[in-house]
């Protein structure tokens, strides 16, 4: 059993496992052709922690009345993985609070942006089964009515230092820089980041 998220498991059948992402539970089970996944949003932010075998009955309970999905999956591979990956649109981050950057100037700031879930069976090169994002983010439109694009919107506190950045399993860092070219100060409001 790995002692990371993100460690390749190896799966007995007819187990059942969870793992948590702190906003996100998911579990899974591999039967002798098939693997079963299910996931919920929790409002609570659990205690992160990877893939393990659920020992209980009473752990088992409610899981029954969710709606699994099933995949059908070749190979005789009984390894599992979860993998971090980014959003699969861009997001488009808004500051909290109005953030000018005087004309000349250069910032860098962090952004925590929720991951998606990737859950992959087989090594080296998993087979994909499905992609959970972490927190459902808002719709939004960047760009001009008729040329522009679907995105997901958030909001950001902008933190300009990177030990003030909360470290969560759900998130990823990512530093924005911002170089004042022109002759004024920037008004920034919002930027897309890809």
């Amino acid at each position: 059993m790995g002692n990371s998220l993100w460690d390749p498991v190896s799966v007995r059948p007819d187990i059942w496992y969870e793992a948590c992402l702190e906003t996100l539970k998911v579990w899974v089970r591999k039967s002798p052709q098939d693997w079963y996944v299910v996931h919920e949003r929790i409002s609570v932010d659990g205690r992160p922690h990877p893939l393990r075998p659920l020992r209980t009955e009473k752990e088992k309970q409610h899981l029954r009345d969710l709606t699994w999905q099933r995949w059908a999956v070749g190979g005789e591979s009984s390894e599992l993985q979860l993998l971090p990956a980014m959003p699969d649109r861009a997001v488009v981050v808004r500051p909290r609070y109005p953030l000018k950057v005087p004309r000349g100037n250069e910032i860098l700031f962090f952004v925590n942006i929720p991951i998606w879930l990737r859950i992959g069976v087989g090594s080296p090169k998993p087979d994909m089964l499905c992609e959970i994002p972490s927190v459902v983010l808002s719709n939004t439109w960047f760009g001009e009515p008729t040329s522009g694009e679907l995105c997901y919107s958030l909001r950001t506190q902008a933190i300009r230092d990177l030990d003030r950045v909360p470290n969560l399993a759900h998130e990823a860092t990512c530093p924005v820089g911002i170089q004042n070219q022109a002759p004024t100060e920037l008004d920034f409001q919002r930027i897309c980041i890809r």
